[in-house]
């Protein structure tokens, strides 16, 4: 889990649930390929799944650049980010292939 601090306040990041991206789909949408207008839909189906309702209520009345932090965590979470998957353990025995 991530942890975002927004106005003095620790906000705990989950991953989204397959059952919560199958929700999404069912609703129309794709959020691994977001279309500009529906990004503030999305953002009012799933900040709800995630936070509560004073924690909703936080991230509305930030700046909208928080709520874009905040996805970018949840997505982070949920699908890994980057630097993290090229740091996760190696499988086999970690010895190399020989080259012929």
């Amino acid at each position: 889990m991530r942890e975002i601090k927004i106005a003095d306040k620790a906000l705990s990041i989950r991953g989204l649930k397959r059952t919560e991206i199958k929700k999404l789909k069912e609703k129309g949408f794709n959020i691994e390929n977001i279309e500009s207008h529906q990004v503030d839909d999305l953002f009012d189906m799933v900040f709800p799944m995630l936070f509560s309702k004073e924690e909703n209520d936080l991230i509305d009345d930030s700046v909208y650049r928080v709520s874009i932090q905040v996805w970018k965590a949840i997505l982070a979470e949920t699908f890994g980010a980057g630097d993290e998957e090229k740091n996760s353990s190696a499988s086999g025995n970690g010895s190399q292939t020989e080259k012929e």
